[in-house]
């Protein structure tokens, strides 16, 4: 009965997959056949793979442990020599040894990979993360054998945390669980899943919670790392690279009733590699160093030469990022390969701009047309690769305005401007993971005309469109610090010619002076941001310093300075300074929704000058209900430094939390300095560099 019911729901969730999968057929850089068996067909048919939930629902930042145990035709467990972990949508949920964690709105298959046999989770991802009611906490998501722990109840109201009640404890078996009355929580035997219940009394109400945990035993073998990121030896330019190309593992026996773990001589285990070609292994002693080698995605494992048991784990290999060389040559991906677009980089380094433009990362056009400024012809010049192939490349920033340089000629200019441009990319949208790494981008200017749309502005003529560092962006950013960055103004772009900045393509004709200016002859710009258009996209542990640009933005036109226009995304643990605003321009925000659809946005800290806001969301066709964050969020519009946000207190009209203190919690240790941040300190919330590969 077992193996029949794992096998219909298996089947069940593998039709659906497949109802998916035929939707998908020419997306993914042609990959698609990798998640052809998501649904839970194995190559052997007298195996069979029974999971412990086959369809869940989670809040956003909920978890959910996934087991796997596999079977024969008689319904006798095997022993699994190898388990893989896969997930089909990674910004919607991640997995990690089982341990699904939803981390945006949206669906997504987890896939169990046994021994080659499979079967999939189908999971749902809600964007309401509120707790209601009493709930029971651990530190682990698992007791120990033997080893006692401390379990706490929690009363929220509608995600508020209201009080901390005396509750009364209970137990679903005495034989596996202990309790005491003040929630001590002692485990006698192994169990895959037992009850511990609290009830308490609050204010007239009765409130009683459950939770089902496990218990295993306390000594286990782990990898010191199991999931591990390096760069490649190779930058995205091609220069050499030898930070984060290494890094150092062990096996551990740990034992947790003693509070220990011991590294095991490579002697006693054998380590292996899925694909030598991204990665290769040397071991002496006690350590295993992995070394990348080109770009690329492995697992590895190491089995216990006495029990056989495997201990596994997944690595990646992502561009490496150390130079404004590099970055350039990302900027030109949505023109000569956008398929560049799509993969994971990695910064080894801090890049200085010092005071240069960013050219910009993928492109935005809200229009779905190609109403080029006429500033682009001057910076982009067409050549012939080494395959013959006609590629396109920016001109040298000193060459600005140059008529020496082999730039588009007008005829060249206005077919790049028709719909579809030079690789048929209407949008090239950013769609894979940029990972600061905890380093630094700093000292750079946002470039003239990111956005491919030239809007009109007052009287019917043109106004600059938003500029960027990522046009559109349905992909991941984390982890990067942007510091002290503006804004390019075009008065002081000067470029000789026939054409001067304020040309625009219009009707199919080079058309002079359109641009709209002010009075003092500078132009007028309808915003500059990091990320222009964010749509269901993944941005957190993020910190960005814009600052006042001698750049004119168009009144009445606000933006944001993280995120100009956020549809649907996932963005936390954020810190934002924004110094853009000035009297006379549109407000600036840290962020700006587009539509009804607000996603996650939580745990954010931001200072400002003048009219500099947190957010702005509007929903409905007339735009007039603002919608808030959902999450704690802590912003003043005009701070001389950062203690000032320990100035605000719950409940006032800058803030959605409790207090500031429990928002800064929120962040990972890991990631974040906060040491120079308080309300008696004179610092900020810093990146600690190499976050990412520790």
């Amino acid at each position: 009965m077992k193996k029949l019911l794992a096998l219909i729901l298996s089947a069940l969730v593998f039709c659906t997959s497949l109802v998916t999968l035929v939707g998908c057929v020419g997306g993914n850089n042609g990959n698609n056949g990798n998640n052809g068996n998501s649904g839970g067909t194995s190559e052997k048919e007298e195996n069979y793979l029974a999971l412990n939930a086959y369809e869940i629902t989670l809040n956003v930042g909920e978890t959910f442990e996934l087991d796997a145990k596999l079977y024969d035709e008689n319904d006798a467990q095997q022993t699994v020599k190898e388990t893989t972990y896969t997930v089909d949508v990674e910004k919607i949920a991640s997995v990690k040894d089982g341990l699904i964690t939803a981390k945006k709105a949206g669906s997504t298959y987890v896939n169990v990979y046994a021994d080659g046999v499979a079967a999939s989770c189908y999971v749902t991802v809600v964007s309401s993360n509120a707790i209601d009611g009493l709930i029971i906490r651990f530190t682990t998501q698992k007791l120990y054998q033997g080893v006692s722990q401390q379990a706490y109840a929690l009363l929220y109201d509608n995600g508020t945390l209201i009080a901390e009640p005396t509750v009364e404890w209970s137990v679903a078996d005495e034989e596996t669980l202990e309790v005491t009355a003040d929630g001590k929580v002692t485990p006698k035997k192994t169990a895959e899943s037992t009850t511990i219940t609290a009830t308490c009394e609050y204010e007239g109400k009765t409130y009683t919670a459950e939770k089902q945990i496990a218990v295993v035993e306390p000594v286990y073998y782990a990898l010191s790392k199991s999931n591990v990121k390096l760069a490649s030896p190779l930058t995205v330019s091609g220069a050499a690279n030898a930070k984060d190309t290494t890094q150092e593992l062990t096996l551990n026996l740990v034992n947790v009733a003693e509070g220990k773990a011991d590294a095991l001589p490579v002697e006693k285990y054998t380590f292996t590699l899925s694909d030598a070609e991204v990665v290769e292994s040397t071991a002496s002693g006690t350590i295993v160093q992995l070394t990348a080698k080109k770009v690329g995605k492995a697992t590895f494992t190491a089995t216990v030469n006495e029990t056989g048991e495997k201990i596994e784990g997944t690595l990646e290999v992502a561009h490496a990022i150390a130079s404004v060389a590099d970055m350039d040559v990302l900027s030109l991906a949505s023109w000569n390969n956008a398929a560049l677009l799509s993969e994971s980089f990695l910064m080894v380094d801090d890049i200085d701009y010092n005071g240069d433009v960013m050219m910009p990362i993928a492109e935005y056009d809200d229009n779905k047309t190609r109403s080029l400024g006429i500033q682009w012809k001057y910076r982009l010049n067409k050549k012939t690769d080494g395959n013959g192939v006609e590629v396109y490349e920016y001109v040298n920033r000193a060459d600005f305005g140059k008529k020496d340089t082999d730039c588009l000629t007008d005829e060249e200019f206005k077919a790049l401007s028709s719909a579809g441009g030079l690789n048929g990319n209407n949008v090239a949208s950013f769609s894979g993971t940029f990972d600061g790494n905890g380093y630094s981008i700093k000292n750079g200017e946002l470039f003239y005309g990111t956005s491919m749309t030239i809007p009109k502005g007052a009287d019917g003529v043109y106004c600059s469109a938003y500029s960027s560092l990522f046009g559109q962006f349905t992909g991941t950013l984390k982890n990067v610090s942007f510091e002290n960055i503006g804004m390019q103004n075009p008065a002081s772009v000067t470029i000789e010619g026939d054409y001067g900045m304020d040309a625009v393509l219009e009707n199919g004709n080079i058309e002079a002076n359109r641009l709209y200016k002010t009075k003092a002859g500078n132009y007028y710009h309808h915003g500059a941001s990091i990320i222009e258009y964010a749509k269901d996209c993944v941005v957190e542990n993020v910190y960005v310093e814009m600052r006042e640009s001698d750049v004119y933005f168009v009144p009445g036109q606000g933006f944001g300075a993280l995120i100009c226009w956020g549809y649907n995304s996932y963005v936390a643990n954020c810190v934002a300074d924004i110094q853009m605003a000035k009297d006379g321009n549109g407000a600036v925000y840290m962020i700006k929704g587009k539509g009804d659809a607000k996603g996650t946005y939580k745990n954010i800290l931001a200072i400002g000058n003048k009219a500099s806001y947190a957010f702005d969301f509007k929903e409905g066709k007339d735009n007039t209900t603002r919608l808030g964050f959902n999450g704690n969020y802590w912003m003043v519009g005009d701070a001389a430094d950062w203690k000032t946000l320990f100035t605000l207190t719950a409940g006032t009209a800058a803030t959605a939390a409790q207090s500031i203190k429990q928002t800064v919690s929120t962040y990972d240790p890991t990631i974040w300095n906060m040491e120079d941040f308080g309300a008696e300190k004179d610092g900020r919330p810093a990146l600690i560099k190499g976050c990412s590969v520790k």
